[in-house]
């Protein structure tokens, strides 16, 4: 019984770091495809996301700021660099807590 608790509780670590790589990856494509929207022209039709899975054509007015959530439910404006930096950031802490779960693991 206490030994499929052991189980249990290492299956769902395993989970958590899972979700901590998923999340750092998809955080790096960010960082990438914020790249390429600097060669983007203004009035390029884009989808922009409304909602869970819901998407509305758009026309691109500024390409050199993005809206992004600095935490707590926050948005704030951010040129492309500034974005990409904070980004990085949580791509750092991402790593650092799974090196750290990692270790506890090993």
């Amino acid at each position: 019984m206490q030994l499929q608790l052991i189980e249990n509780q290492i299956n769902q670590i395993h989970q958590q770091l899972t979700i901590l790589q998923t999340r750092a990856v998809e955080i790096e494509q960010l960082n990438k495809d914020l790249d390429s929207m600097k060669d983007w022209k203004k009035g390029k039709e884009i989808l922009a996301p409304i909602g869970v899975n819901t998407f509305i054509k758009t026309e691109l007015k500024d390409n050199s700021k993005v809206i992004t959530s600095i935490g707590a439910k926050i948005m704030q404006g951010k040129d492309i660099e500034s974005a990409k930096k904070l980004n990085q950031e949580q791509v750092d802490e991402l790593k650092l807590a799974t090196t750290q779960i990692n270790n506890e693991l090993t």
